[in-house]
């Protein structure tokens, strides 16, 4: 699963909105919902905040459902 695809997936279990997460992570939602429709790529920083409000660590964005990184 994509880093776009994963970030939705997680995003969605903790019961987020896109407008929430980005005002949370200061970008615009329309940049969020581009990141998860894989047409932009995040930094690692953006990722790190990301994961930071969302409860989760970089690595579960690059790892399938019970893979450990």
């Amino acid at each position: 699963m994509s880093v776009g695809k994963k970030l939705r997936q997680i995003r969605r279990s903790k019961d987020v909105t896109q407008e929430d997460l980005a005002n949370k992570v200061h970008v615009a939602a329309s940049y969020l919902c581009q990141i998860e429709r894989e047409t932009k790529s995040p930094s690692v920083n953006l990722l790190e905040e990301i994961a930071e409000v969302l409860g989760c660590s970089v690595t579960d964005f690059f790892t399938e459902d019970g893979e450990t990184a």
